[in-house]
């Protein structure tokens, strides 16, 4: 069995937005455990590289610790949907697409995320005024990293 990356995050996304708090596969080469809300590892997958990745062998098995306890603060967060690399505006000639102050409306694009060469325009997905950026502008992001505060 093998899963590529976008299969493992349609897999994540399909688990986070339902019900179930435990999701458990093995295979004959692959484990897949996810746990939502739970207090060790949120995720651990030990896995054989496909044969045409172009990773360094490893038998560890890979572990993404949940983010530590932050209090959050008021409002609601822009979250990454794409691993990549953050920039503020479409060029470094241009202002900031989303800058603190700035009142955005659902679907206006706040930032870029860079993924393999390909600009991704990144849109709102509500309305109100942007209080904070959470990401420096070149900086890489992860799927589901806060990227902006909105109040």
């Amino acid at each position: 069995m093998e899963l590529d990356f976008n299969q493992l995050k349609e897999l994540i996304k399909l688990i986070n937005d339902s019900k179930i708090t435990q999701f458990e596969l093995n295979a004959e080469n692959a484990e897949i455990k996810i746990s939502k809300n739970a207090p060790q590892a949120a995720l651990i997958a030990a896995a054989e590289p496909p044969k045409t990745a172009q990773t360094a062998p490893s038998d560890e098995p890979i572990t993404i610790l949940p983010e530590t306890s932050v209090p959050k603060k008021e409002g609601n967060y822009i979250t990454s949907p794409i691993v990549g690399r953050f920039y503020s505006s479409a060029s470094p000639e241009q202002p900031p697409l989303a800058p603190i102050g700035k009142r955005v409306k659902e679907g206006d694009v706040v930032c870029i995320i860079e993924t393999m060469k390909v600009m991704n325009e990144i849109p709102s997905p509500f309305g109100g005024e942007i209080a904070e950026i959470l990401v420096e502008n070149d900086r890489p992001v992860e799927y589901g990293q806060p990227l902006f505060r909105v109040v």
